[in-house]
């Protein structure tokens, strides 16, 4: 038992300074310690707590790593292919609701195996719907469980602040049985505490990397980065980078045709979600030739159209989804130099 605890406290030290040696500056560094943390308390949460964050047969999966999207509601729950599954529920105010089943690819990473959509058009009057789930599952609404299937994962599109998310069941699911330890014994559940926090701290500086060596553009088609994400299957992604002093703001354009969902977030530096700190098709705004412009940084005016407020950080992360529709060329980006402040805060930090 102690010397679970001491192999995490000793991994985690030198994963702290792992990252602090790679962040670019000092204010960086120091929040890579607090993500680091919430990394660490999503991992033993999952090894611990499970009992806890499990409802009518779903796990709750916490924002915390790898540049979550705000506007999903994720929840997980491991299948037996064996059996057979009824997943019921209510769309009630969300958009649409995508279900997934994944199985484990060589080296342990998981990959799509079956994926459809729930949204009103295949849902009943009030919003109802049903999916089967099993090996010999048939019709519309229904997904195949292949042998190798072992995760059921469902994304709900919910950004109506004021309204009910969806609600789900998943029927045929083993309700927790006794107090929530993944392994055979603590000291196991705290390794494995250890290695997804380090496995997932180490993926996403990846992308932290990737995204800085181009600052104040957004790319597509980023090694590696829809197969680690395994988003759904009809979103494009592209992963951007602001790096600003205290007097500029990063202007995006997206096109206001996409008749689609889109969104803009911006992160840390190691992809942490700020919060707030979003644009998407519902809250934006197109000006006199057809465009949406959304302006980023860390101190926008009160009247700015369409602000994503970095809430005063300099650098970070960008990641724009557009799912059920397609963008000729990544989002095009200006720096605007604004009027000067005086002081230390003109800097890049």
């Amino acid at each position: 038992m102690t010397n679970g605890w001491d192999q995490l406290s000793s991994a985690m030290a030198a994963l702290n300074r792992e990252l602090r040696e790679k962040a670019p500056d000092g204010a960086t560094a120091d929040e890579g310690e607090a993500y680091v943390a919430r990394v660490l308390t999503a991992s033993l949460n999952d090894g611990f707590l499970s009992h806890l964050l499990t409802e009518d047969g779903f796990s709750r999966a916490l924002p915390t790593r790898g540049a979550p999207n705000p506007d999903y509601v994720m929840q997980h729950a491991m299948l037996d292919s064996t059996r057979g599954y009824q997943l019921t529920g209510c769309l009630n105010d969300s958009e649409r609701i995508g279900v997934g089943l994944f199985s484990r690819a060589e080296g342990g990473s998981m990959e799509i195996a079956e994926y459809l959509y729930i949204h009103p058009s295949n849902a009943d009057g009030a919003g109802n719907f049903q999916v089967n789930i099993a090996a010999d599952a048939q019709g519309a609404n229904a997904l195949k469980l292949r042998p190798d299937a072992c995760l059921l994962l469902v994304r709900t599109l919910h950004r109506h602040r004021n309204g009910a998310p969806a609600r789900l069941r998943l029927q045929g699911a083993s309700a927790p049985a006794d107090l929530a330890l993944s392994g055979s014994s603590t000291a196991a559940a705290l390794a494995r505490a250890t290695q997804i926090t380090i496995g997932s701290v180490r993926q996403f500086l990846s992308w932290s990397e990737q995204a800085a060596a181009y600052p104040n553009q957004f790319r597509g088609q980023v090694e590696g980065l829809a197969q680690t994400v395994q988003g759904e299957p009809d979103t494009e992604y592209y992963l951007g980078y602001f790096e600003l002093a205290g007097h500029q703001v990063l202007q995006v354009t997206m096109p206001s045709d996409l008749n689609c969902y889109w969104s803009i977030h911006a992160y840390n530096h190691w992809c942490e979600y700020l919060p707030g700190a979003s644009a998407h098709d519902l809250n934006t705004q197109a000006d006199g030739d057809g465009n949406i412009v959304i302006s980023i940084g860390p101190r926008l005016a009160a009247n700015t159209e369409n602000p994503i407020d970095t809430r005063g950080r300099h650098r970070g992360v960008l990641l724009c989804r557009v799912t059920g529709g397609t963008l000729p060329d990544p989002p095009t980006t200006t720096v605007v130099n604004l009027q000067p402040q005086e002081g230390p805060g003109d800097g890049v930090h």
